[in-house]
């Protein structure tokens, strides 16, 4: 877990840097290590489609919401990954979910008066 942790930080520090492949390599290198770790599954969802490639993003992001139910980021990002990909059906039932556990995050949809 330990191993796991470096190379988290080493991710985050190239993330920082704009160095996407690199900090994506070393998400990777986390789930190997902690397949089960529902946060770098939510974080390298996010990374991941950011630079196109949507459909592994999604698959991330779906894994961290079924390792990691009660994260409200975890539903939230999965649900504006969803409304990316023209899926606005599933994309409102994620935010409703992110809602109900608290996020203070709402898609720009919602934000604007109607």
């Amino acid at each position: 877990r330990e191993l796991g942790r470096g190379h988290a930080g080493l991710a985050r520090t190239y993330a920082f840097k704009g160095m996407r492949q690199e900090a994506i390599a070393e998400y990777r290198e986390v789930l190997r290590i902690e397949p089960g770790n529902g946060t770098i599954h939510r974080i390298l969802g996010r990374l991941l489609a950011g630079g196109g490639e949507l459909d592994e993003g999604i698959a991330h992001l779906r894994e961290a919401v079924r390792l990691s139910g009660a994260d409200p980021d975890a539903w939230y990002y999965l649900g504006v990954l969803l409304a990316r990909a023209g899926n606005a059906e599933e994309a409102e039932q994620c935010y409703r979910k992110a809602q109900e556990l608290g996020t203070t995050r709402l898609p720009a949809s919602r934000a604007t008066p109607r």
